[in-house]
């Protein structure tokens, strides 16, 4: 055989091995796999320092700004729950959390005692136009399931220098094959303080620290005194408890947390009775927060003879610790599921239901600068990027899945009234290039110029690995639009 024949050969095996390793199982397709999806419009146009926009024209309005996947899942690894913040200036952090080896628990919870799970984070100093190339993580990478965290509940202090993660750990309030009395580790909520310098973010050094109520009385003690519901002949008392993933609600440098209760027994006979309890953190110092109640546990399913209960995880989005406001996500599996969002207000009313169309799943929610929704009308914009907030209306943004796992929209409402009344219609978001309506949680901020910044669970990657259930992998994606734009998609002017 001549050389060049060898050669050839040689080099036709060499190419047969590179694209086999470029090859995947695309959901079982044999397509390759697309690549991750990362478009942007009007970056030339913006600060370059900033990626804040400085003249209304040249904001664009027919394109989302930035469609980015900001975290990839790969192999058997999964991401979920994206919390995005704007901390000013342009600099952004999106927030998500690692599943190490699964995409969830039964109930779809990443923390339920036998995971490991980690809280991660990029950041874009130019309002999400280039991230970070690497991960990073929050207060290290735990390692183990006895140190996971997920869930994280995200907030910025006023000084828009400290930033404070909060995040369910032991159980949470995942369900398992194993009874919480029959040896699972307790329910436990940590957090952790970070100084913000540029895009980086410090963390303390004393790491991980859990939330204690101040006095002898526990978290846990407090919430086992109340009757989550069920059966008549077999009421239950709550014994866990966690957070729900998004950005958390800051009073006058106040942390505002409500931790969601469960009652869920075991995956051969489950229950899902939750309810609410407010906290209150006091940050002292750069490290140390007090944590004391705010009102007592509520049931939402204390009068119900049901095992699985008409509402899920409860999110605080405004109001004060005297008359906090909530919105309260329905279960759909109840026996007569009502999917409607919820909503309460005060220390102890109970859900009761919107006109907007929902399932489970952290949901997002945003409120403009009063005065700062113009829609599709010309606003001001300050030296630096800042919105003058001034002639337009105080609406708000809301995102939330409309069926149980898929179908994400976005909302534009007046919460003036505290009844999240839909202007115009909802957009069923698209991001260019995924296909499909899966879907799960959201999260939503506003950017100082007025354009809006989203964390969306959307999409399904294109390989599935053997053993998981396609219908629970999302694709974690930061997306950036205008006011403009977002009008245009729910029909508002």
């Amino acid at each position: 055989m001549s050389k060049k024949i060898i050669y050839l050969l040689s080099l036709l095996m060499a190419l047969s091995l590179v694209f086999a390793s470029c090859k995947k199982n695309a959901a079982g397709t044999g397509d390759l796999t697309p690549p991750p999806v990362d478009t942007e419009t009007g970056k030339e146009d913006a600060n370059q320092s900033t990626g804040l926009f400085e003249d209304w024209t040249k904001i664009p309005t027919d394109a989302a700004i930035r469609e980015y996947e900001v975290f990839q899942n790969t192999g058997r690894d999964t991401y979920r729950n994206p919390v995005v913040v704007s901390v000013g200036n342009g600099v952004v952090f999106a927030f998500g959390e690692i599943r190490y080896e699964t995409p969830g628990a039964a109930n779809d919870v990443g923390i339920n005692g036998e995971n490991t799970v980690d809280i991660v984070y990029k950041s874009s100093q130019n309002s999400g136009y280039d991230w970070d190339s690497q991960l990073k993580y929050v207060g290290g990478q735990a390692g183990s399931k006895d140190k996971a965290h997920g869930a994280p509940n995200v907030f910025l202090l006023n000084d828009n220098k400290t930033i404070v993660v909060v995040a369910t750990s032991g159980s949470g309030i995942g369900r398992t094959a194993q009874l919480m009395t029959a040896g699972r580790p307790a329910s436990k909520v940590d957090y952790i303080v970070g100084t913000i310098s540029g895009a980086n973010i410090n963390w303390d050094a004393k790491g991980w620290q859990e939330v204690q109520l101040s006095g002898t009385d526990t978290i846990y003690k407090k919430i086992n005194e109340v009757k989550a519901g069920g059966p008549s002949s077999s009421t239950f008392n709550f014994n866990q408890y966690g957070t729900v993933p998004g950005k958390g609600l800051v009073e006058n440098n106040t942390i505002l947390l409500s931790l969601v209760l469960a009652y869920q027994h075991d995956t051969s006979d489950p229950y899902e009775l939750m309810g609410r309890y407010v906290l209150k953190g006091t940050v002292s110092g750069t490290s140390s927060i007090s944590w004391s109640a705010v009102g007592n546990p509520i049931a939402y399913s204390d009068n119900e003879n049901q095992k699985l209960g008409k509402w899920k995880e409860t999110q605080l989005y405004g109001g004060d610790s005297t008359t906090p406001k909530f919105y309260i996500v329905p279960s759909p599996w109840t026996s007569s599921p009502q999917f409607k969002l919820g909503k309460a207000k005060g220390q102890s009313e109970t859900p009761q239901a919107t006109t907007i169309t929902a399932s489970e799943g952290a949901a997002g929610y945003a409120a403009f600068p009063t005065g700062g929704w113009f829609g599709k009308g010309k606003y001001t914009i300050k030296p630096g990027g800042t919105m003058d907030a001034t002639g337009g209306k105080s609406y708000s943004i809301f995102t939330h899945v409309q069926d149980t796992g898929e179908n994400l929209a976005l909302y534009v409402v007046d919460n003036s009234a505290g009844d999240f009344k839909v202007q115009g219609s909802p957009w069923k978001v698209s991001v260019k290039d995924v296909t499909g309506t899966a879907a799960k949680s959201s999260s939503v901020d506003v950017l100082p110029d007025g354009t809006i910044i989203a964390g969306f669970e959307h999409g399904r990657p294109a390989e599935v690995p053997e053993g998981f259930d396609a219908n629970k992998l999302y694709k974690v994606f930061f997306t950036r639009y205008s006011q403009a734009y977002i009008a245009t998609k729910t029909a508002n002017q």
